[in-house]
């Protein structure tokens, strides 16, 4: 099969982009592997390259180090494809990655967060990620799941948990 980017991906690539470019150049990477192989070959210092990388105002400790001043929470976890508007907090649906996962929130005009797990199946198509989809794993966390059917005269349930999708009988 082809090769499809994580949402993990996706929120890495962005926060680079945003804080440490310098690292998403082809330019810097092509100079990083010329250094690399001069310091395998004998001919470079490996502690002076270390020190350039690391220290000084675009040295990687102070790139971090703005990022963890400048770079807000859900910005650093948000999933941003193409597909998706950004939530300006009136409305919109968002797609964060987790430690639990990726997950969706929806922020109403009060400023109220709805939140669900995403489902693992829709995280294999991502073009399938759209505003209506992601409204609608809202929509099955708020109802308790989707009524399937009934049992025994109990309705039967498909509801997304934190560990994925499970049937519930009864309320």
């Amino acid at each position: 099969g082809s090769l499809v980017p994580s949402l993990t991906a996706f929120v890495v690539c962005d926060l680079l982009s945003s804080y440490c470019p310098r690292y998403m150049d082809s330019e810097f990477t092509a100079t990083m592997e010329a250094n690399l192989d001069s310091i395998a070959r004998g001919e470079g210092d490996k502690l002076e390259y270390l020190r350039e990388y690391y220290e000084g105002p675009q040295g990687l400790q102070s790139l971090v180090e703005k990022m963890d001043k400048e770079c807000d929470a859900d910005d650093a976890r948000r999933a941003n494809l193409p597909q998706l508007p950004r939530d300006s907090g009136g409305g919109g649906v968002s797609l964060f990655v987790g430690p639990w996962g990726p997950y969706v929130v929806k922020t109403d005009e009060k400023g109220e967060r709805q939140t669900a797990p995403l489902p693992g199946g829709m995280v294999r198509d991502l073009e399938s990620l759209t505003p209506g989809a992601l409204n609608s794993v809202l929509e099955g966390r708020r109802n308790n799941g989707t009524v399937l059917g009934t049992h025994e005269g109990k309705n039967v349930r498909l509801c997304l948990g934190r560990f994925g999708a499970y049937l519930q009988v009864g309320e």
